[in-house]
């Protein structure tokens, strides 16, 4: 079992993960019912990428903890 980053909007804002994946080169959309996700499963993409932006550009509300513990998660893994 690996890692999972997604990101879930509703499928009305779609163009928006387009976007995300077009600019990161990584990850793949997908749309379900009511709501569209942008995830990346590979765990150097999710260290070398996401890791990255996420601590220079800290999230400022409660999804910081969320990333916290994520990261602590993931660097205990590549361990």
């Amino acid at each position: 079992m690996g890692f999972r980053f997604i990101i879930e909007v509703h499928k009305e804002d779609v163009k928006v993960l387009y976007k995300i994946c077009e600019k990161l080169g990584i990850g793949t959309e997908n749309i379900n019912n009511n709501s569209a996700l942008f995830i990346v499963n590979k765990i150097e993409e999710i260290v070398n990428i996401l890791i990255s932006i996420f601590q220079e550009f800290p999230l400022q509300t409660s999804k910081y903890l969320d990333f916290s513990f994520f990261l602590e998660a993931v660097l205990i893994k590549k361990k």
